[in-house]
């Protein structure tokens, strides 16, 4: 569908009923990195929360009726179809507050809303968990007196479309300074951070493209952005020198690219605390540069801020 259409990978989401609600809490489990947002209605996360494996946030919406007799409101031990049992739908939301980081305490303090046709007036309370991780929230709506297939009022579409526009993946690292074309490109060589930037993520990295092929180089970073930056050799320097911790050396491969493994448990990195800002650049050498006297050059930066 992507290959196909115009997708905007930041609004990928996912409502499901009943299986359908079962499948958006597997999904945002298997392919966090993919899935914005899920909505789960009459569905339950995981039984055992260690079988999700989800390393980085996903906004989470359960609607539930508490007389739900096929998926009950407040789960089962053991359902009679499967063997295997499910939480309710508060614990179900609960498991993704503790992989969002949110705060424990839940707000009651939103008005209550109508989605149940039959049932008079506005039936349906909200909790909501804030504080979480960026890109991560947890919602349960609860539908007092509601069945497994309730009869929805008109403006449900509204409502729910309204919950997954507010709840977009953000973005988790932005560029900030330019860099100096080279031999390459004349737009110079690019820095990009991939994964979720949190202690509780594995797989993240810093990647650099538009290189030279074959040549040495070193990705860096520090606390301070450089404004303005400075010419320094045949780019600019975006990031202070103040506080700067240089990763292992790098070398580009035959296409132009270098990549380099971040581990926040090991030197230079322990030293970073969640919440804290940090400016990476590329420092490479470009020999056939035509920019300059200058055998060597810079990308341009990116700006990421660290999560628990």
């Amino acid at each position: 569908m992507k290959h196909n259409l115009s997708v905007d990978e930041r609004r990928i989401s996912t409502i499901g009923h009943s299986n359908g609600g079962y499948m958006g809490y597997r999904l945002a489990c298997d392919a966090p990195e993919t899935f914005a947002s899920i909505i789960s209605l009459a569905g339950a996360a995981w039984f055992d929360a260690a079988n999700c494996a989800a390393d980085q946030p996903v906004h989470v919406l359960q609607i539930h009726g508490t007389n739900d007799n096929v998926v009950y409101y407040n789960g089962e031990l053991s359902d009679s179809w499967t063997g295997t049992g499910y939480p309710g739908a508060e614990d179900s939301v609960r498991q993704w507050v503790a992989i969002n980081h949110c705060d424990e305490t839940p707000d009651e303090s939103l008005a209550n809303i109508n989605l149940e046709y039959w049932i008079n007036g506005a039936e349906t309370t909200k909790k909501t968990w804030a504080g979480c991780n960026p890109g991560g929230s947890g919602e349960l709506w609860t539908i007092w007196g509601g069945g497994h297939s309730p009869y929805l009022v008109p403006a449900f579409g509204a409502l729910v479309l309204d919950w997954l526009d507010a709840h977009p993946k953000p973005l988790m690292a932005t560029k900030f300074c330019d860099a100096g074309s080279n031999s390459v490109s004349a737009s110079g060589a690019q820095i990009f951070f991939n994964g979720y930037p949190s202690f509780s993520s594995e797989g993240l990295e810093l990647a650099a493209y538009a290189l030279p092929s074959n040549q040495f180089g070193i990705f860096f970073g520090g606390p301070l952005a450089q404004n303005p930056p400075l010419s320094f050799g045949n780019g600019y320097r975006c990031v202070r020198p103040q506080g700067l911790q240089r990763l292992n050396p790098a070398v580009s491969t035959t296409l132009g690219e270098a990549t380099r493994a971040l581990d926040l448990t090991q030197t230079p990195l322990d030293t970073y605390q969640p919440g804290d800002t940090r400016y990476f650049q590329f420092w490479y050498r470009d020999p056939n540069d035509p920019n300059g006297v200058a055998n060597f050059n810079l990308s341009d930066g990116v700006e990421v801020t660290f999560w628990p």
